[in-house]
């Protein structure tokens, strides 16, 4: 629950995009994708993002990729999923 007298837009942002998880062949999460796009979502003005199953692949998620998608952004170094 947020904080009634904190303005909405300040805690999600004013353009979000429901992000797909681009993922490789074997169905894991391309991390190399992943980066690429996000940074191109924020390049062109989104201020959130939504992550982990608004497209359809939340079945296809683990707990630790849906764990590794919700992380503070942008990560940190070693963040990584390997």
């Amino acid at each position: 629950m947020t904080d009634p007298s904190i303005p909405a837009h300040l805690v999600f942002g004013t353009n979000l995009v429901a992000m797909v998880t681009p993922m490789r062949p074997d169905g894991a999460i391309s991390e190399p994708a992943l980066l690429t796009l996000v940074d191109h979502l924020v390049d062109n003005g989104c201020d959130g993002i939504v992550v982990g199953g608004t497209t359809g692949e939340a079945p296809t998620l683990t707990d630790a990729e849906t764990a590794w998608l919700v992380r503070p952004w942008p990560p940190g170094p070693g963040a990584g999923l390997g």
